[in-house]
Formats: C-alpha cells, sequence, structure tokens
C-alpha cells in the first residue's frame, strides 16, 4: 500500500525501529504521550485486526508482549496501556492511520497520560440494566458461531 507511513517503515527501518519478526515490526511513536510509547504493527497492510491472518495476529501479539516486558524492564514504567483503534468512520484528524496497529504507553501510578480521555469516557458510561447486558452479550455470542 502506497502512501501508509507504517508500510514505508517497514521497507525503510530507521534507528527507531525496536523488534522485527517474519510479520511484525515494533517502532517509537514518532508523537509520543509518555516516553517510551511505542507501536506494534504488521508487516502486511490490514485496516483491521479482522483481515489478519491468524499467524500474523498471534505473531503481533507475541511482539506485543515482548516489548511490553521490555519496557517494563527498561523502567519506562509501572504498567502498560494497550490500545488498538479501528473507527473507519471517525476521521482522527492527521495523525490517523488505516494500518493495524497497537500502542504500547507506559505508565506510572498517578501520571496524567489519559486524564481528559478518561474523563470524557466516564462521562459516556452508562449502567444498562442487566437484562440488558445479557441481551447485548446474547447477540455477541451468536456472531461468535
Amino acid at each position: 500500500m502506497h502512501n501508509c507511513d507504517f508500510c514505508h517503515i517497514r521497507d525503510n527501518p530507521h534507528e527507531g525501529v525496536i523488534a522485527q519478526t517474519a510479520h511484525s515490526i515494533a517502532f517509537m511513536d514518532k508523537h509520543p504521550i509518555a516516553e517510551g510509547h511505542c507501536l506494534v504493527t504488521t508487516r502486511t497492510h490490514h485496516e483491521s485486526l479482522m483481515e489478519v491472518p491468524d499467524a500474523e495476529l498471534l505473531d503481533l501479539f507475541k511482539v506485543v508482549a515482548r516489548v511490553e516486558k521490555a519496557i517494563l524492564a527498561a523502567g519506562l514504567g509501572d504498567g502498560v496501556d494497550m490500545r488498538q483503534h479501528f473507527r473507519p468512520y471517525l476521521p482522527e484528524g492527521k495523525y490517523v492511520k488505516r494500518h493495524v496497529h497497537v500502542h504500547l504507553l507506559p505508565r506510572r501510578d498517578g501520571d496524567d497520560v489519559f486524564t481528559q480521555v478518561a474523563v470524557k469516557e466516564m462521562g459516556l458510561r452508562t449502567e444498562p440494566a442487566e437484562k440488558d447486558l445479557f441481551a447485548t452479550a446474547s447477540l455477541i455470542r451468536k456472531e461468535l458461531k
């Protein structure tokens, strides 16, 4: 896929690359939210996790686990947030990447990495009736079969 920044990094690795396998590549985020913020992505261009073949998906998350362990061993955080976004309907500004990737964000107790996001997310949360939760679970289970 041309014009994809992540495919460009795959084809032109630089010093920010921290791990590579046959199916995945991990590198430092160009616009980090915290020191040690990195991305892990598939070498093959896929826009969503749903498109990724099982072998590549397994490899992607093995690399995620290895990099998470390395972040903690390097003393960059006390924990790590993992985020993966697939929002084809939402233009998220100039940093949108339509290539599967997982963000790994080192966290420390009391940091304010997601203060504003967490406040907004908490405002969106509802407490549905148990029967509604079970009905939604049933819909998802049906699709998993």
